[in-house]
């Protein structure tokens, strides 16, 4: 797979995912059509679980790095009214050397503890998310999909992003159930034409992910 992540904007990335701000973006800010989706009664069923941030993730392809800035605790607190208990994880992941053909880092930004509508609740986290990192707008998607070997749908999208007055695509899957919000999100390299970018890909790696975050509740 031929997607890379532009080494600018991770480093611009690490640094800003894990803040908070106001604002709703120019995402969605209602309840959609993919956002039903993605919360369907597959996911509702779910056994409840916590997000856990391991040391790798995709049978060791992407190592945790932990020089990234913790994640701001206002995250949750703007979240309180959709997600009870809410508590904020996040987690920045490069490449192992030997895998440098595939993305070259990922971020996970999540909520875990009672989600009271999962489909309002991935609406509402992504509009705080792309307020606080200036998303300029949809490039493609999102688009509902449901990777094989697995029920549960993500959404997929590329937006564009402006950090720091420089302009950037990021390529990110999200899902959202009774337990969980969260967004896995990849910079995009400037010579990577956005409409190249496999998203059906994408989900399939992120589903992987998403098994690899959960843990049963305690």
């Amino acid at each position: 797979m031929k997607r890379l992540g532009w080494v600018a904007a991770v480093l611009a990335t690490a640094a800003a995912v894990s803040g908070c701000g106001g604002g709703g973006g120019q995402g969605m800010t209602g309840p959609g059509q993919a956002g039903q989706q993605v919360a369907r009664e597959d996911a509702d069923q779910l056994r409840p679980y916590r997000l856990t941030l391991p040391e790798s993730l995709g049978h060791g392809r992407y190592a945790r790095s932990h020089d990234a800035a913790p994640v701001d605790p206002r995250l949750a607190q703007v979240m309180a009214d959709q997600i009870e208990g809410a508590t904020a994880v996040f987690g920045w992941y490069q490449s192992a050397p030997k895998d440098r053909d595939g993305a070259l880092a990922i971020g996970v930004t999540g909520l875990y503890g009672t989600v009271r509508s999962p489909a309002t609740a991935l609406e509402q986290f992504q509009s705080v998310l792309d307020g606080r990192d200036n998303v300029q707008g949809f490039i493609v998607g999102p688009r509902s999909i449901t990777p094989p070997r697995s029920r549960e749908p993500l959404r997929c999208r590329i937006v564009l992003v402006r950090t720091g007055g420089v302009d950037f695509r990021r390529a990110e899957c999200s899902w959202a159930d009774a337990s969980a919000v969260v967004v896995v999100s990849e910079p995009l390299r400037e010579a990577v034409r956005p409409e190249s970018v496999d998203l059906d890909a994408l989900a399939a790696e992120v589903a992987a992910v998403r098994e690899d975050v959960r843990a049963p509740a305690s």
